[in-house]
């Protein structure tokens, strides 16, 4: 009989890091009809709310930029 499962592996097989730490990637998308530089802007004020609420010791890097390059 075989049993079909979903699970996190663990140990993890695969790990992000950044600046040498274990680091979470998020990658956000525009819809085709978007504007780029609107989605940076918003993004921007969006990030600076979050930011706030972060307990200490967790940060937040910008690994690309499309609005801004």
């Amino acid at each position: 009989m075989c049993h079909v499962y979903r699970a996190y592996a663990d140990p993890a097989t695969f790990k992000m890091r950044t600046m040498g730490k274990e680091a979470i990637g998020i990658a956000i998308s525009m819809s085709p009809q978007g504007d780029v530089t609107r989605l940076g802007a918003d993004l921007q004020r969006k990030l600076a709310q979050i930011k706030a609420g972060l307990p200490g010791g967790i940060e937040i890097h910008h690994i690309s930029d499309q609005p801004r390059s």
